[in-house]
Order: C-alpha cells, then sequence, then structure tokens
C-alpha cells in the first residue's frame, strides 16, 4: 500500500469516527470519537508529507484542528495542528501557509493572554 493510499485509509476512518452514530447512537449517549478522529488526521497528514503530497497533508491538519477548535481544554494540539498545516501549504501556497500560521498564533497569543491575565 502506498502512503498516499494509507494516508487516504486515515482520512476515511477519520470521518468515519466523527460520523459514526446517528440520532438513536446520540440518545444513548454516544460521542463521535474526536480524540482518535484527530489522530487519525494527523497520521493522514504524516503520510500525505511522505508522499510529497504537500496540500492534502495542509489539509489534514487542518481538519485535524478543527475537531478541537472551540475547545479550550485543547487549545495546544488546536494551535500546533495549524502549525503544522502551515508548514505543508508553505511548500506550494505561502498564502494558505499564512492563513494557517496565523491561527496558530492567535490562539497561542490566547493562550499566553489568559495565563499572564491580561
Amino acid at each position: 500500500m502506498t502512503d498516499k493510499e494509507k494516508a487516504e485509509e486515515y482520512l476515511n476512518r477519520a470521518k468515519n469516527l466523527l460520523s459514526s452514530g446517528g440520532f438513536f447512537s446520540r440518545m444513548m449517549g454516544h460521542k463521535p470519537d474526536a480524540e482518535e478522529a484527530m489522530i487519525m488526521y494527523k497520521k493522514a497528514g504524516t503520510r500525505f508529507k511522505v508522499a510529497q503530497l504537500w496540500k492534502d497533508a495542509a489539509l489534514a491538519y487542518m481538519a485535524a484542528a478543527k475537531i478541537y477548535e472551540n475547545d479550550k481544554n485543547e487549545k495546544y494540539a488546536t494551535a500546533e495542528n495549524y502549525a503544522e498545516a502551515g508548514n505543508c501549504f508553505r511548500k506550494e501556497s505561502p498564502n494558505d501557509a499564512l492563513n494557517a500560521y496565523q491561527k496558530s498564533i492567535d490562539i497561542y497569543f490566547e493562550m499566553v493572554s489568559q495565563f499572564l491575565k491580561i
């Protein structure tokens, strides 16, 4: 199996983890496995990087970042994934890299501000 195929397999797993369960599953208290999905997106990003498919890698890291974007307890992971997306975008799309880096910087600044009570 090629790195691209393995990456696509990880993407499919992540999407399935986030969409697993319907109405009745949610009624019974089952939640999509966001943490495992984020891990799958990161693994996909890594495999895309090995295959030198930079845009695909960046999009996988962006998807990983968006999972916890609004979770105050996971700000570091979100910022880290945006930064990694920026590193990948930098290879092909400088403007997209700047946007990803800016999101990462904004999150880090927010974390520091909260810590220092600025």
